[in-house]
């Protein structure tokens, strides 16, 4: 079992920003820089990518994301992403309890580092299925505090049901060639869509 998470950045993220990052998310992550950026072609985002075993997520989070996402569901009763974003003033007055603090931290060292690089910054967070490198992965775009942690909760609070998900993949023979791609549903639920390194057969499950 791999001990940390591991970020990665693009090339275009410059080296001490990178390490910037890694430093403000260790009092919530056990986190390592992998000390090298990724080549991207020059059309291509700018993108930060952490993955990692699913315990790595879950032991600092799960607690803080099950009750985050309870509150919210009590505050709006469709918890879809339209809705979510049309209550931001209610979801901000739920994480200024102390309860939330370790995602409001999470949220604001992507924030400081999109403020001191100011592009178009994709997040891309997973678990290490086939391997480190490539991973079954959820990335998304976003603009705020609420954003990164409404979507950073939903990839927790599934994390766990994935894994399991994708490991009997593997084991039935379906282990991904190269990325597995997960999407977030309006009920909180993920599709991933990979293809297999056998056939390279296109399978898609949801993870509920």
């Amino acid at each position: 079992m791999k001990t940390a998470l591991i970020l990665e950045t693009s090339q275009d993220i410059p080296e001490e920003i990178r390490k910037k990052l890694t430093s403000d998310l260790t009092p919530i992550f056990h986190i390592k820089d992998r000390e090298s950026a990724i080549t991207k072609s020059p059309d291509s985002p700018t993108f930060i990518q952490i993955i990692g075993e699913v315990a790595q997520w879950i032991t600092p989070l799960k607690a803080t994301v099950i009750s985050f996402l309870y509150h919210v569901s009590k505050q709006i009763a469709k918890r879809v992403a339209d809705d979510i974003w049309d209550h931001k003033a209610e979801i901000l007055k739920i994480l200024k309890e102390a309860t939330f603090s370790p995602m409001r931290q999470i949220a604001q060292a992507f924030l400081k580092l999109k403020k001191n690089f100011p592009k178009k910054i994709e997040i891309t967070v997973g678990l290490p299925i086939p391997d480190e490198y490539f991973g079954t992965v959820f990335t998304f775009k976003a603009n705020d505090e609420v954003e990164i942690i409404w979507y950073l909760a939903n990839f927790i609070n599934k994390v766990e049901e994935i894994d399991k998900a994708m490991q009997l993949e593997v084991k039935k023979g379906n282990k991904p060639l190269g990325r597995a791609f997960l999407t977030l549903q309006p009920n909180g639920s993920f599709i991933v869509r990979w293809k297999d390194q056998k056939e390279m057969k296109k399978h898609e499950l949801q993870i509920k």
